[in-house]
C-alpha cells in the first residue's frame, strides 16, 4: 500500500511515501508556473530549505530568493533551458544545476510542458545537495537526505512502495530496497558554507 501525505512526520517507519500529484498545486507569485510543496525545513523566522516541484508549460521568469542557494533537475519532460544571469544552460535528467537565488533566471521548456524538482537553502543555515543515483538491490541514505524522486524502477522502504512519480521522505537514517531505480536524491547539511552557482557532478551510484 502506498502511503500518501504532505510532510514525512512522527511515526516508526523510516520514510513516507509522497504521490506529488496528489498534493495541492500552488500558482507561482508571477503567475509562471505552479508549484506543489514537498518538504520544508524547521524554521524559526523562515525557512531554513525548502523541497518542491513545479511545473513549467512555457517561457517564465523565476522569483528572486534573496540569501538563498538553489538546485534544479528536471524529473519529467524533455528538458529545461535556464538563462542564469544571461547564461543559458540546459537542466535535463542528468546532473543538476545549482544557481543563486540572487540571479536573474528565465526557464524555457525544450519540447513541451517540465516538471522541476527544486532545493532551496538558506546559505547562512547551511547548505545542499541533489544528484542522481542508480540503485538495484539494497540501497541506503544518510541522515542528511530529505527526498528521494523516483525517476524509473522502484523502491521499498519498510510496507511503503514507491514507483516513478513518487518521491520518498526519510525520517532517520535508513534501508531501502530497489528494483533497477533511478533516483533524485536531495540532501541538506546545517553548519556548511553555501555553495557559488556551479552545475554540479553526477554522484556516485550504488
Amino acid at each position: 500500500m502506498v502511503r500518501v501525505g504532505a510532510l514525512a512526520r512522527g511515526g516508526a517507519g523510516a520514510a513516507e511515501v509522497v504521490d506529488p500529484a496528489r498534493l495541492p498545486g500552488v500558482p507561482w507569485r508571477n503567475g509562471g508556473g505552479t508549484t506543489r510543496e514537498l518538504r520544508v525545513g524547521p524554521t524559526v523566522d523562515g525557512s531554513t530549505w525548502r523541497v518542491s516541484v513545479a511545473e513549467i508549460v512555457g517561457p517564465a521568469t523565476y522569483s528572486r530568493f534573496d540569501g538563498l542557494q538553489r538546485w534544479s533537475a528536471v524529473v519529467a519532460g524533455e528538458g529545461l533551458d535556464l538563462e542564469v544571469d544571461g547564461e543559458v544552460r540546459r537542466v535535463d535528467r542528468g546532473p543538476a544545476l545549482t544557481y543563486s537565488g540572487e540571479a536573474v533566471v528565465r526557464a524555457v521548456p525544450v519540447d513541451g510542458p517540465v516538471l522541476n524538482l527544486n532545493l532551496m537553502v538558506d546559505r547562512a543555515w547551511g547548505t545542499g545537495r541533489m544528484r542522481r543515483r542508480i540503485v538495484d538491490g539494497a540501497g541506503r541514505w544518510d541522515a542528511s537526505v530529505v527526498a528521494l524522486w523516483v525517476l524509473a524502477g522502484e523502491v521499498r522502504v519498510d510496507d511503503a512502495r514507491a514507483v516513478a512519480g513518487q518521491v520518498v521522505l526519510p525520517r532517520r537514517a535508513g534501508w531501502f530496497g530497489a528494483a533497477a531505480a533511478t533516483l533524485v536524491e536531495v540532501a541538506v547539511t546545517a553548519g556548511a558554507a553555501g555553495t557559488a552557482g556551479q552545475q554540479e557532478q553526477q554522484g556516485p551510484t550504488t
